[in-house]
């Protein structure tokens, strides 16, 4: 008896083992995947392990495509992203965060300026009012500037910012 490595098959045995037509046997041999030994005879063991040789590669080149097409995929969407971030500057939409940072810097010192002047404003407005009172208030303003200069904005922002993400 002949050992399994020198097993002979017809195109229609190996089409069955395989799980392809012999019309695709026919196509592989023309393709020179598959080795035909004689008219309509395969070698077995050969056979299988080209045919899997070859559908390796073919796995192989359909990822690599595919990995190409995502990237080019990311690419046009971040293309996109940008685009849209520059329509949005052109219409006003955005300011740059050096800018925000700036006039939000102004606003909080014109009214902590303001805050810290309302204790005097009051006196001078209502010049009858106890000096106990007129201590509390400025005590009261004075806690109120220092709690919310203690406060970690930085820490809210990102966490409201990883909220929207996640909404978005």
């Amino acid at each position: 008896m002949n050992s399994i490595k020198e097993q002979t098959v017809s195109t229609i045995e190996l089409a069955e083992i395989l799980g392809i037509s012999d019309r695709r046997i026919q196509q592989l041999v023309n393709e020179k995947e598959l080795e035909k030994l004689g008219r309509g005879r395969f070698n077995l063991v050969s056979s299988v392990q080209r045919f899997i040789a070859y559908q390796v590669n073919n796995l192989k080149e359909k990822q690599s495509i595919g990995t190409k097409l995502d990237e080019e995929t990311r690419l046009l969407k971040l293309k996109g992203d940008l685009a849209q971030i520059d329509l949005e500057k052109k219409r006003g939409e955005l300011i740059p965060v050096n800018v925000v940072g700036t006039v939000w810097a102004q606003v909080i010192t014109a009214a902590r300026t303001k805050l810290l002047g309302l204790p005097s404003a009051i006196k001078t407005k209502r010049p009858d009012i106890d000096m106990e009172v007129y201590t509390v208030i400025e005590k009261l303003i004075r806690e109120v500037l220092k709690d919310m200069s203690e406060d970690n904005l930085s820490e809210r922002y990102a966490r409201e910012a990883d909220k929207e993400k996640a909404d978005n």
